[in-house]
């Protein structure tokens, strides 16, 4: 059963890179991009749990652009199949071709988780973040509020029997719209695929590996069509 559900697995994933390299013919513009994430969860009781994502992007890939990240933020389980997310996010972003910026992010966020079955797990994402922007060379800043929504798909943990391993698999979709004004950078009005796997290396560690294809907007809501192909790296370390 579980040979017959990886290969669907492998079969969507087939399919829908299709779609995304179809779509991404029609951008003006094609970019690669790595991102390295370290994300460590510190549970403070059954209800509560502290969530640090820290993390650098582009570093590897270019020098056109690059992001380095910190992102506290705390964890509340309302029950079984919600949750509830509010955090800090604080990023400086280097771009050659515009002002860097600094960006002070706080958001809030809540989690659906349904259905579970023995096959895969989906959830829903919807978050809402409060974005302070200040250009470092000009010395202004600029305000806006972001909506995001995510859908994820993905599988219970799967042992490898041959080489007696533990690993899971997920996909998911992402799109971000700004909420009235919206500020001038890079990438605007994303929308993110991504599919995934990730490797359980111990009961407090694990690693994930990722493809993401990002389409965008450059500069404003009316600007030239970018898509992005990104290669994450994250590690995942769990603190009882």
């Amino acid at each position: 059963m579980i040979k017959n559900f990886i290969l669907i697995k492998i079969f969507c994933f087939i399919f829908l890179f299709q779609i995304f390299f179809g779509y991404g013919q029609g951008m003006d513009e094609i970019d690669t991009q790595t991102w390295l994430d370290f994300r460590a969860y510190y549970i403070i009781n059954d209800d509560w749990t502290y969530d640090g994502d820290y993390g650098v992007r582009g570093i590897i890939s270019g020098e056109d652009w690059q992001r380095v990240y910190i992102n506290p933020s705390a964890v509340y389980d309302l029950n079984i199949s919600t949750v509830l997310r509010g955090g800090m996010r604080f990023i400086y972003t280097h771009e050659i071709n515009t002002s860097n910026t600094f960006e002070i992010r706080p958001w809030q966020g809540i989690r659906f988780i349904w259905p579970r079955t023995k096959y895969f797990i989906i959830s829903q994402y919807v978050r809402l973040e409060q974005r302070i922007t200040f250009h470092t060379q000009e010395g202004n800043s600029d305000f806006a509020l972001r909506a995001r929504y995510r859908i994820m798909a993905k599988t219970p943990n799967l042992r490898w029997e041959a080489i007696n391993q533990v690993f899971y698999l997920f996909t998911s979709f992402e799109f971000f719209s700004n909420v009235g004004k919206a500020i001038e950078e890079t990438f605007v009005d994303r929308t993110r695929l991504t599919f995934g796997l990730g490797y359980i290396i111990s009961q407090a560690f694990r690693m994930e590996l990722n493809y993401t294809f990002q389409g965008s907007r450059g500069g404003n809501e009316e600007g030239i069509k970018i898509g992005v192909h990104i290669i994450r790296l994250r590690l995942r370390y769990y603190v009882n």
